[in-house]
């Protein structure tokens, strides 16, 4: 995905469900309905802001999150590293030159939970 081109903003808007993938959960305790989200929209949200932090300096006219967002998503990004992080040893190479991955990789299948959303 492209950082700083209107069709990169275009992939990274499409990632997410346009209601945010908000869901709703009812709390067995309280019996309220509580307004959640998916880690996997919630870590893509927070990589967006990321971005547009980064272009802030060449697009003052787009509408940037605060520091304090900010800070909040590269903790939240930290965190899920930490607690979610392949183990694999992973080959170093040119961080220009692509992805280089060096072992086969199994991602999970998301349609469903953005079909849900």
């Amino acid at each position: 995905y492209q950082i700083d081109t209107e069709m990169g903003a275009k992939e990274w808007e499409s990632l997410v469900p346009a209601d945010g993938g908000i869901v709703y959960w009812r709390n067995n305790e309280t019996g309220e309905l509580e307004t959640c989200t998916t880690s996997l929209f919630h870590q893509l949200r927070c990589l967006n802001v990321v971005r547009l932090e980064l272009i802030r300096p060449t697009r003052l006219e787009m509408h940037t999150p605060n520091e304090r967002l900010l800070a909040h998503c590269f903790n939240y990004i930290r965190q899920t590293n930490l607690c979610r992080s392949s183990l694999f040893v992973e080959a170093m190479s040119d961080p220009f030159d692509g992805v280089n991955f060096t072992y086969p990789r199994v991602c999970k299948d998301w349609r469903r939970v953005y079909e849900a959303a």
